[in-house]
């Protein structure tokens, strides 16, 4: 913050001037601007696998809405609705 606001490297940033307040003492307190690692269930997959697996997901071919209730239910049998006059 060499002789700049806050607002103004808030602004520059395009980020609130609270946030950007926080990423500056983020970088006083660190000397970095990267989040610091959080609590929580430790990954499992690592970051490849993950995109891996979600760019594969998106790729399938979504059923429609018959087919993914006979795909639920495990039927592969046709059922006919007809309209009542």
């Amino acid at each position: 913050t060499e002789g700049q606001s806050v607002r103004k490297i808030a602004k520059t940033l395009n980020v609130s001037p609270s946030a950007g307040a926080k990423t500056i003492k983020r970088y006083d307190e660190t000397g970095s601007h990267e989040d610091l690692p959080r609590k929580g269930r430790p990954r499992v997959t690592p970051a490849a696998e993950d995109k891996f697996i979600q760019i594969t997901s998106l790729r399938k071919s979504v059923p429609w809405s018959d087919e993914s209730k006979f795909e639920m239910f495990g039927s592969t049998r046709c059922v006919f609705v007809r309209r009542r006059k």
